[in-house]
C-alpha cells in the first residue's frame, strides 16, 4: 500500500491502509515470502501455505522428483 500521510489526508490514508489489511488477511503468510526464503525449518511450510496447497506441491514433487533429486530450498514432501 502506498499513501501519503500529509496533513488532509493522514487519516484517511490510515483507516484505508487498515481495511486492505484486514481484507487480505485471509491470505497473509506472517510477513513470509514463500517461494523467496527458502529455508530448512520444517515448520515453515504450514505458516505459509494452506493444507491443501501443501498436499498439492507435496504430489508434485512425488510425481516429478521421485528420486528427491532437488534438496536444496523449500521442497515440499509428504510426510
Amino acid at each position: 500500500m502506498i499513501g501519503a500521510p500529509v496533513p488532509e489526508i493522514a487519516d484517511m490514508v490510515v483507516g484505508h491502509a487498515s481495511a486492505v489489511t484486514r481484507a487480505v488477511a485471509p491470505w497473509a503468510t506472517g510477513a513470509q515470502m514463500p517461494n523467496f526464503a527458502p529455508s530448512y525449518d520444517p515448520a515453515r511450510p504450514a505458516r505459509v501455505y494452506h493444507e491443501d496447497t501443501l498436499h498439492r506441491l507435496a504430489a508434485l514433487a512425488d510425481r516429478y522428483d521421485p528420486a528427491r533429486v532437488l534438496a536444496t530450498g523449500q521442497v515440499i514432501r509428504a510426510t
